[in-house]
C-alpha cells in the first residue's frame, strides 16, 4: 500500500506540475516497509554502493575551490558546497529563502543554520525547519551563501522590477512605442550580434522595414519576452496563500545563465532548476557534467560522478558511523520516520 501511494502521489505531482489537475498536499500515514536487505551483507554492500567514491568527493572540492571560474559554473559549485554540509534534498536546495541564515547562543555557543522548507512534511502548508550545521560546516555555508548573494544580487534587482507590474516586461531605455533596430535589439537580449535574431520566429517577433532599415516595435519585444518568461514570478507556494517571490529566493538567475552557447538574457529572472544542477553533477545529452569538464577521473580512468542523494546516503554514513542516534538523524534530516532514516543504514 505504501509502495503503490508513492507512485500515485508521483502520479498527481506530475500531472498538478503540468496544470492538469490541482496539487494534492498529502503526506501517506501508511508505514514505510521494513527492509530486511540491510542486515544482510549483500544488502550492505548495496547500500555501500549509494554512497559517493572518495575521488568524486574531493572532485567536488577542487571544482569549488579550483576548477568553477565563471559566474555560471561558481553558483553551481557553491550549491554544491550547500548539500555538502546540510544534505538538503535537491528541492529543498534551491527553495531557500534569502535570508535563510540563522545565528543563536544556545549554552553560552553560538551556533548556526539554515531555514529552509521542509520538502516531506506532514499538513498542508510548507513548514519552516533548521539545520544547525557544525562550526565546520558553519564557516563552508557562510562563505557559499555570499558568494551566491553576490552573483545573483543583479538578477535580484531586475526580479524586484517584473515583481512590481508582473504584466510587462519593461526595456531600460525604452518606452513602449519605441522602434527599435537590429543591434539595438540585440545588445537589450544579450544576443552576442544581431544575427543570432534570425533565430526568433517572425510569428513570435514580427519584424519591419522603413526606407531600407529592419525595426521592431518594443511593445511587441515586450510581448515577446512575456512569452519567453517562466510561468511564475515566484519559486514556492507555502500553501497557506502566500508564495515565496524570485527575489526573495536565494538561487535565481537571468535567463539563459546556464547556457552553453548563449549569453544570459539580462531582462528575464527565473529560478535555478533540478535539471541545471542534475547536469552539472552527471551530465545530460549533448553536455558534459563539471567532472567531465575539467577531467576528474576516479583512479580506474573513469570520469567521477555523483548525484544529490548521493550527499545524504554519505552524511548519513558519516552520522550512523559517529554513533548519532537515530531519531536524532530523522530530526536533522528533516524526514517523518524513524524508518526513513534506517533504510539509508
Amino acid at each position: 500500500v505504501h509502495n503503490q501511494g508513492i507512485q500515485l502521489l508521483g502520479m498527481m505531482n506530475f500531472l498538478a506540475a503540468r496544470s492538469i489537475c490541482r496539487p494534492l498536499y498529502y503526506m501517506l500515514q501508511t508505514q514505510r516497509q521494513e527492509d530486511a536487505g540491510r542486515f544482510t551483507i549483500a544488502g550492505q554492500n548495496a547500500q555501500r554502493e549509494k554512497l559517493p567514491s572518495k575521488r568524486a568527493l574531493e572532485g567536488v572540492a577542487d571544482i569549488y575551490s579550483t576548477y568553477a571560474k565563471d559566474s555560471a559554473d561558481r553558483l553551481r559549485a557553491a550549491a554544491l558546497a550547500l548539500l555538502v554540509v546540510t544534505g538538503f534534498r535537491l528541492g529543498e536546495l534551491l527553495t531557500l529563502p534569502l535570508d535563510c541564515e540563522v545565528t543563536e547562543v544556545s549554552g553560552g555557543k553560538e551556533r548556526y543554520g539554515l531555514r529552509y522548507y521542509k520538502e516531506k512534511a506532514r499538513g498542508a502548508e510548507r513548514m519552516f525547519d533548521i539545520r544547525w550545521l557544525t562550526p565546520t560546516g558553519a564557516e563552508l555555508a557562510r562563505k557559499a551563501i555570499a558568494e551566491i548573494r553576490e552573483i545573483t544580487e543583479p538578477a535580484r534587482l531586475r526580479a524586484k522590477i517584473l515583481e512590481q507590474d508582473p504584466n510587462r516586461i519593461p526595456i531600460p531605455g525604452y518606452h513602449w512605442a519605441d522602434h527599435m533596430s537590429r543591434d539595438e535589439l540585440a545588445a537589450v537580449l544579450g544576443l552576442q550580434s544581431r544575427e543570432s535574431l534570425r533565430h526568433i520566429s517572425r510569428k513570435k517577433l514580427p519584424r519591419y522595414l522603413e526606407h531600407g532599415r529592419c525595426f521592431y516595435r518594443a511593445s511587441e519585444v515586450e510581448t515577446y519576452l512575456l512569452s519567453e518568461r517562466v510561468a511564475h514570478l515566484w519559486t514556492l507556494d507555502r500553501r497557506d496563500g502566500t508564495y515565496q517571490l524570485l527575489s526573495e529566493t536565494l538561487f535565481i538567475a537571468f535567463s539563459r545563465s546556464f547556457h552553453a552557447t548563449y549569453l544570459a538574457n539580462p531582462l528575464l529572472v527565473e529560478p535555478m532548476t533540478l535539471s541545471t544542477l542534475s547536469d552539472f553533477m552527471v551530465g545530460g545529452v549533448g553536455r558534459k557534467s563539471a567532472f567531465e569538464r575539467f577531467n576528474i577521473r576516479e583512479e580506474n580512468g573513469d570520469c567521477c560522478r555523483i548525484t544529490s542523494h548521493q550527499f545524504r546516503h554519505w552524511l548519513n554514513d558519516l552520522a550512523d558511523k559517529g554513533g548519532l542516534p537515530v531519531d536524532q538523524q530523522t530530526r536533522w534530516f528533516g524526514r517523518e520516520n524513524p524508518k526513513d532514516t534506517q533504510a539509508y543504514h
